[in-house]
């Protein structure tokens, strides 16, 4: 799709710029030269010579002008032509049924005008530059879905590239199915032999069981056989927290391994499956969707469908456009009926068409009743509209079901938000702290050199010491919480290096400080797998 739109908008570009530069020497020559120079200058007089073609004496500028406006008009002008004998066939007369009618008729009367040395030849001017100026519309309608299309671009790079593919001996073969499933749920990798190999995400299927390291894109979507990891869904969800996973959750293909971890390296009332996961170092997943199957690419899919889908207003345009051209077309040949009858009748003088015919002086009129009334902006403004107005919601993570989304939109005017994530800055902060312990109990962990400084400073300066070494995004909240609050402690006390230091995925982490003071941040879990008594109050 990318290549196509590329394409497209490299034709539309090409187009544009041939057009402009025959449109411009165009209007220089009919608009521009006449008004700035005098009739004795040698330009003009070179552009005012007569030239004995077609048997004819023609006016040098009016070849000029036509030798211009020829391939601007049917080579720059073809996919009006083309566009339009499809419409026609299909039975849908669009704009560009308009634009191609307008143009040849303008075209063909100055054509015309030339061979009869009259001053409508200058009609080559309109005709060059009404197709100028809707190829400068279409290019940038092109530019529009492009920069759209980014959106899904940035998606899709989401998707890792390969992926770590684990051989077992109840996968010897590259094009594992799922009625393996049983065997490999049974597969340890604590105890089973396995191999790895890093192949490209085309020669991932389902069935498959991939390795997962920590900071890695996971390939594709799956179920978490061995290992625990926290993962950043926030592309999914919005949510800016790492969620845990445990054996048995469900991970999704582009979101980012954030930690992998153990679950039982400080010991703890762990069940017999927990201990088979103990000091995987990384997490096993098994494969349920890639490619297509995928939520990202099924979240691609969305998009695109909600920028190609029709909606109510889109089709209310369409439908006009339908009934405009055939009322446009008959109002200019009603305008050039009725000037005719009135300089055949004598109501218009001769004095307005001296040197023209009627019908030619009428046609002036009719042609220009086709050519003004080209609506390209009602052509091009709402698919326009709803390309730019999806791409813009999806480079800021809102994706909509349908184009009528946006059209709905306008009419609104209760929003309700059922995830805290689209409504925070996307990266955790320490709001308030609060101390449960006494200050007797903290006084005894201080070094006597320590006993001018208060008690929540010196606690908040444990904290800062041990998550200073933890990769978690709550870690890195705490830090600098840490380090603004006690900010002029650290000139004279910086932070120091924990030993024994432990983290859990997804729990919380340990260590101790200055090789006696035993310190520890997580949840409630694990908490509890270090046998500690949380009080009611807290």
């Amino acid at each position: 799709i990318l290549k196509q739109q590329d394409a497209q908008l490299h034709a539309r570009r090409r187009a544009f710029l041939w057009s402009f530069a025959g449109a411009l020497p165009i209007l220089s020559i009919t608009m521009v030269i006449p008004k700035i120079l005098p009739p004795s200058n040698c330009i003009r007089l070179f552009l005012g010579q007569q030239v004995h073609m077609f048997h004819r004496t023609l006016l040098l500028e009016a070849i000029i002008v036509w030798l211009l406006t020829t391939p601007v008009q049917f080579i720059c002008g073809y996919s009006f032509y083309k566009t339009s004998y499809h419409g026609i066939q299909r039975g849908v007369l669009g704009m560009d049924v308009l634009v191609a009618l307008g143009t040849t008729a303008s075209y063909l009367y100055a054509f015309m005008a030339m061979l009869m040395n009259e001053p409508g030849y200058r009609f080559f001017e309109t005709s060059a530059v009404l197709i100028c100026f809707v190829l400068l519309g279409k290019w940038m309608n092109a530019m529009a879905v492009r920069r759209t299309s980014e959106a899904l671009t940035q998606l899709m790079k989401l998707q890792a590239k390969t992926a770590i593919k684990i051989i077992t001996a109840h996968n010897t073969n590259t094009n594992t199915n799922t009625n393996d499933a049983k065997g490999i749920d049974l597969w340890n990798p604590l105890k089973d032999s396995y191999s790895e190999q890093v192949v490209p995400i085309q020669h991932i299927h389902p069935g498959d069981v991939v390795k997962i390291l920590k900071g890695a894109s996971i390939p594709a979507d799956g179920i978490v056989l061995h290992g625990e990891l926290t993962v950043d869904q926030s592309m999914i969800t919005g949510e800016s927290i790492p969620v845990l996973k445990v054996p048995g959750d469900d991970v999704l293909g582009g979101t980012i391994c954030s930690e992998t971890g153990t679950v039982d390296a400080l010991g703890g009332k762990d069940d017999d499956k927990n201990k088979n996961h103990v000091l995987t170092a990384a997490a096993f997943v098994r494969v349920t969707g890639v490619g297509a199957d995928s939520a990202l690419s099924q979240i691609v899919q969305l998009v695109q469908e909600a920028q190609s889908r029709q909606v109510p207003i889109q089709n209310l345009a369409d439908s006009i456009a339908s009934i405009f051209v055939p009322v446009v077309v008959g109002l200019s040949f009603i305008t050039f009926v009725a000037w005719y009858s009135c300089c055949v009748s004598g109501i218009v003088p001769r004095d307005w068409y001296q040197g023209e015919s009627p019908a030619t002086f009428s046609l002036l009129f009719g042609i220009a009743c086709l050519v003004i009334s080209c609506p390209c902006a009602l052509g091009l403004a709402t698919p326009t509209a709803i390309m730019v107005g999806t791409g813009v919601g999806a480079r800021h993570g809102v994706l909509m079901k349908g184009g009528e989304t946006l059209e709905i939109a306008s009419k609104a005017n209760v929003v309700l938000f059922d995830k805290t994530g689209t409504l925070t800055r996307g990266k955790p902060a320490v709001t308030d702290f609060t101390r449960v312990g006494s200050d007797d109990f903290l006084k005894n962990l201080m070094d006597p050199s320590d006993s001018n400084i208060p008690v929540d400073d010196y606690l908040v300066w444990l904290l800062g010491s041990l998550e200073r070494n933890s990769e978690h995004v709550l870690a890195t909240a705490i830090v600098k919480y840490a380090e603004q609050m006690i900010e002029h402690l650290l000139d004279t006390k910086p932070f120091t290096q924990p030993s024994n230091f432990v983290a859990m995925t997804g729990r919380g982490a340990s260590g101790l400080i200055h090789g006696k003071i035993s310190v520890a941040i997580g949840n409630r879990a694990f908490a509890e797998r270090l046998n500690m008594e949380i009080t009611p109050e807290v």
